[in-house]
């Protein structure tokens, strides 16, 4: 409901709020509710197929040496009134 626009989540999870479409703050009795019949059916999942992961679109993580991130330092000079 949230991705489709209908409630609004705000707040830490200590202190969470959700709204609906009109802005109404819904009460703790309101967002819980026990099912009303049984699960879905659904197939049992069957796995992987076995295939390899084609790994072409993919560049690893390289960390940047200390050589690159010193280049990427700045050395600022404060003005003679800070010293």
């Amino acid at each position: 409901m949230h991705h489709k626009g209908e409630i609004t989540v705000l707040g830490p999870a200590s202190r969470l709020r959700v709204l609906d479409c009109d802005g109404d703050e819904l009460s703790h009795g309101t967002l819980a509710r026990q099912p009303n019949g049984p699960p879905p059916r659904v197939r049992p999942y069957s796995g992987t197929s076995g295939e390899r992961c084609d790994w072409w679109w993919y560049t690893p993580y390289q960390p940047r040496s200390q050589n690159e991130m010193q280049d990427d330092i700045i050395t600022v000079q404060p003005k003679g009134e800070y010293l």
